[in-house]
């Protein structure tokens, strides 16, 4: 993460994300394990869980 409204800092972190392999392999790889967190499927689930503990 960069400070709001620093572009110099925002432009350094996307060069080192370009230029830095193993980093944005891992950044991409967190980037998918987050996206599942939000998957309609869990969601459903956790909501119904949710409702079945209240009912």
């Amino acid at each position: 993460l960069v400070p709001v409204g620093d572009e110099k800092a925002l432009g350094n972190a996307i060069l080192r994300v370009l230029n830095e392999g193993k980093l944005r392999k891992r950044l991409a790889q967190q980037g998918r394990k987050r996206a599942r967190d939000f998957a309609l499927k869990k969601k459903v689930r956790e909501y119904e869980e949710v409702l079945d503990r209240k009912l």
